[in-house]
């Protein structure tokens, strides 16, 4: 797998996981907190990744930011 297919596979698993958890209501620490934990667990997953492919996944854009959450609540919105 290329280094770039490596690097969108660990974005589309963290906006994933932002999705599946819930963790863009929680307070701002821990919401960074939450962050460091998955970017090293996400670290183990893809251990080819660079430190700097790492970091820029840990400042994902306010786009991402904003379409995970429209995407989170389209799906809690779709359950009733």
């Amino acid at each position: 797998m290329t280094k770039e297919n490596m690097l969108g596979r660990a974005r589309d698993e963290l906006f994933s996981h932002i999705n599946r958890c819930g963790v863009l209501q929680a307070e701002e620490d821990d919401q960074r907190h939450w962050m460091d934990e998955t970017i090293d667990y996400l670290a183990e997953r893809y251990p080819d990744l660079s430190d700097g492919d790492l970091q820029e996944l840990s400042q994902p854009s306010m786009v991402e930011i904003w379409n995970c959450q429209y995407m989170m609540e389209m799906n809690l919105e779709s359950r009733f």
